[in-house]
């Protein structure tokens, strides 16, 4: 008959101390240690032991007493989780650590963005330097990118959107993406909050110049300006934002910006187009 064995108790981990140094497991990896220095204090470390691909390895969970061993089982169920998934949770940790000393707000992942892939290649970066600052960091800048959830990212469509922009927060929507995706590349965050995005979302289809009525100057200065040529920075659908959501999200509520953009638009008429 296999003995089930009893669970470790706080007044058994503060025994343990007070004997001296201390590297003990508690179960599913948990692992509790301390030396001679730290135990005399009545401190220890929490650390959770795996093998991931083969390999041996070691996450640093939090410290005792701070961090209580009902939370440090808590830790433990949600990274075996993600290890059961194949997610090395002692990287992750280390890439978390590296995003706050590089990256610890979007306004940061922005300049890093802009410093990486736009300045050595267009010709005037501050075109893209200022839809960042007058639309995208208002809103995002102080939260730190993991933070960023799908709803923050339709916030900044459809302030965008409500300030007669459309064609900007198509602008900004490729920003978004191609920023988040950078740091997804980095493992700063798991996944971009503007992958589910398109320009439906945004500012709408944009007019092909060629086939634009008022590419030649007839027409209303919206109109006009509508047909004009983008910057190249601008041009082109950022990667993972595609023309057509499809499938899972064909049936999809419509975004903020869109239900403002079908509000502000005639049934006949051409959708305005603000610069």
């Amino acid at each position: 008959m296999i003995r089930q064995q009893r669970p470790i108790t706080d007044r058994e981990l503060r025994a343990w101390l007070a004997a001296g140094a201390v590297d003990r497991g508690v179960g599913e990896g948990l692992t509790f240690v301390a030396g001679a220095t730290a135990a005399q204090a009545g401190k220890a470390s929490w650390i959770l032991r795996y093998r991931l691909n083969g390999r041996s390895k070691e996450k640093v969970l939090g410290r005792y007493p701070e961090l209580s061993l009902r939370d440090a089982r808590e830790r433990v169920r949600q990274d075996r989780a993600q290890i059961e998934r194949g997610i090395d949770v002692a990287a992750a940790k280390q890439a978390e650590k590296a995003l706050i000393l590089e990256v610890p707000t979007v306004q940061r992942l922005g300049e890093a963005w802009l410093k990486r892939y736009i300045q050595p290649r267009y010709k005037h970066p501050e075109v893209v330097a200022r839809v960042l600052r007058k639309h995208i960091n208002p809103v995002l800048g102080p939260m730190a990118p993991p933070g960023v959830q799908q709803a923050h990212v339709d916030r900044v469509l459809t302030r965008i959107v409500a300030g007669g922009a459309p064609t900007v927060a198509n602008d900004a929507l490729r920003f978004m993406s191609r920023m988040f995706r950078m740091a997804v590349r980095n493992h700063w965050i798991e996944r971009t909050p503007a992958a589910d995005f398109d320009l439906l979302d945004a500012g709408g289809d944009e007019v092909s110049r060629d086939r634009c009525p008022f590419a030649h100057g007839s027409g209303t200065q919206e109109q006009v300006r509508a047909c004009q040529p983008r910057h190249p920075a601008f041009s082109g659908p950022a990667p993972g934002v595609a023309g057509d959501r499809g499938g899972d999200l064909a049936g999809a509520a419509p975004s903020g910006a869109q239900r403002l953009r079908k509000a502000a638009s005639s049934p006949s008429g051409p959708r305005s187009r603000a610069a």
